[in-house]
């Protein structure tokens, strides 16, 4: 159940970065707008016959095949995801391209479907997997290309400000980027020439010449030095465990022991390092400012 609601770091085609668990991909399939774009999706392909079969087999099978290639597709899809969960918190950083898992789930949908085909047919033709393989993975990825641009979201509005911002990205100057996120009334961050909402910070990272900081929803990248971030900070924002790492309250559990080695352990189930000359400090920033989960669970329970 914890591999079904992990978050997973996920991109598009278009290199939008956004954060969601295969819960989050099932709960999508719910929504009206989902619906409607895979009937339409599903339309198109069946009256354009993009993969010339209907010289093959009958009508009244191919409206049958459709909807068991659709099936197919979409568990193999989250199949694939759920196998980069299971890989994804020994390498925290690795963001997994959405358009693979497509082009591997279009597999067994054609396979199976271009075999079950031809056999309800009773036709003699052989199959041929890698012609369908050649027209099907393309069109799949023009497909799924419009719905994590256009209609994603408008349903999640996390997405929304990630494509936004990538959008912005790729046509302001460098003068102009001071103006992609809304200044609000909430604290921000200056990162490099951005202000991030405090709030919205998950961890910081800082590696050579730069920052990943990873937010709600998305991850950017900047030139800017981790002091400096910090040093704009307070300890009920969050703390720093290591050098090169800067953790929200928000999202620490808690800190335990793996190994020799102390770690922070976060609501997005990475592990950040503890350095030793730092333990006392951020085991007592620990007790302070994060809650014992014990006690919000007992809390809930009462209530």
């Amino acid at each position: 159940m914890k591999l079904y609601t992990r978050k997973l770091n996920l991109c598009s085609i278009f290199g939008d970065r956004f954060e969601m668990s295969v819960s989050d991909l099932v709960s999508l399939l719910r929504d009206r707008r989902t619906l409607i774009f895979i009937c339409l999706a599903l339309t198109v392909m069946f009256t354009t016959d993009t993969p010339g079969l209907h010289s093959h087999v009958a009508t009244w099978t191919m409206v049958l095949l459709w909807p068991i290639a659709l099936v197919i597709y979409l568990a193999s899809a989250f199949f694939v995801l759920m196998l980069y969960g299971l890989i994804q918190p020994r390498f925290p950083t690795m963001v997994w391209p959405l358009p693979l898992s497509s082009a591997i789930a279009v597999v067994p949908a054609a396979t199976v479907c271009e075999h079950l085909g031809l056999y309800l047919a009773g036709s003699s033709v052989e199959p041929d997997i890698l012609a369908r393989l050649i027209v099907f993975v393309p069109t799949v990825q023009v497909f799924e290309a419009v719905f994590y641009r256009f209609v994603l979201p408008t349903m999640r509005p996390e997405v929304a400000s990630v494509v936004t911002q990538h959008v912005s990205d790729g046509n302001e100057t460098k003068a102009d980027t001071k103006r992609e996120l809304p200044i609000s009334s909430a604290r921000h961050l200056l990162i490099g020439d951005q202000k991030v909402p405090v709030a919205g910070v998950r961890h910081i990272e800082a590696r050579e010449h730069h920052v990943r900081v990873t937010l709600d929803g998305s991850i950017i990248t900047r030139r800017a030095r981790l002091s400096d971030i910090v040093a704009q900070t307070q300890p009920e924002d969050g703390c720093q465990p290591h050098r090169s790492w800067w953790v929200a309250r928000s999202e620490t559990i808690g800190i335990e022991r793996e190994g020799n080695r102390h770690v922070l352990k976060m609501r997005d189930d990475i592990r950040i390092p503890v350095a030793r000359t730092r333990l006392l400090d951020v085991q007592r920033w620990v007790e302070r400012h994060v809650p014992d989960p014990t006690d919000q669970e007992s809390a809930e329970a009462k209530g």
